[in-house]
C-alpha cells in the first residue's frame, strides 16, 4: 500500500480490483465452454465488434460459409480416420459432402452451412444426382449424420429427423419409403 502526497489516501484500494485471479472450472463446465466456442466458430463466428454492419455481399457470404464448411469437413475427416476407414474412403465421403455444400447449400440465398442443412436439402440433393452417384452420396450422408450425433454439433431433433429420412430413403428409387 502506498499513500499519495496530495490526499493521503491509499492507492492500493484500486490495485485489488484489477489484480488477476486464477479461476478453475470443473470438467463439465470446461466441456460446455469448449462446445460453445466450437459452435460459435463453426456457425456464426466470433463477434469482435459491436457496431452494426450491413449484410455481407453474396460473394463474401459464400466465402465465409465455405470457410466454415471447410472446418466442419476437416473435423468430419478426423472422425472418419479415427473410425478406421481407409484414406481413399475418407476422401470420398468428404468430397461428397463438399460437393453437396458447394452445389446445393452455397447456391442458396443466403448461402447456408453444412451444420444448418435440413432433411429437405438432403432429399433434394440426392434426388438431383444421377442413379450411379446417389448410393455413394447416401452413405456419406449417413456417416455425416452419425458424426453430427456423436460430436453433438446439431440439434438432436433435427438429427433424428435426418436419420429417420436416411433410414427410409431408397437410393435406388430416389425417394423415402412410405
Amino acid at each position: 500500500m502506498t499513500a499519495t502526497k496530495k490526499t493521503g489516501r491509499l492507492s492500493s484500494y484500486y490495485d485489488s480490483l484489477l489484480a488477476p485471479y486464477r479461476i478453475t472450472f470443473g470438467g463439465g463446465i470446461r466441456a460446455n465452454l469448449k462446445i460453445a466456442l466450437r459452435d460459435a466458430q463453426e456457425r456464426e463466428g466470433i463477434i469482435t465488434s459491436l457496431t452494426p454492419h450491413a449484410e455481407p455481399a453474396t460473394d463474401e457470404a459464400q466465402a465465409d460459409a465455405r470457410t466454415r464448411n471447410a472446418k466442419v469437413i476437416g473435423e468430419f475427416r478426423k472422425a472418419l480416420y479415427k473410425s478406421g476407414l481407409s484414406p481413399k474412403m475418407v476422401e470420398h465421403h468428404a468430397n461428397n459432402l463438399q460437393s453437396f455444400a458447394d452445389d446445393h447449400l452455397l447456391a442458396q440465398a443466403p448461402p447456408r452451412l453444412l451444420l444448418e442443412m435440413q432433411t429437405k436439402d438432403v432429399g433434394a440433393y440426392l434426388n438431383s444426382l444421377d442413379p450411379e452417384r446417389a448410393p455413394s452420396a447416401y452413405k456419406s450422408f449417413k456417416r455425416y449424420a452419425k458424426f453430427l450425433w456423436d460430436s453433438a454439433r446439431s440439434n438432436p431433433d433435427a438429427l433424428l429427423r435426418l436419420q429417420d429420412f436416411l433410414r427410409y430413403y431408397s437410393p435406388l428409387r430416389g425417394t423415402a419409403k412410405e
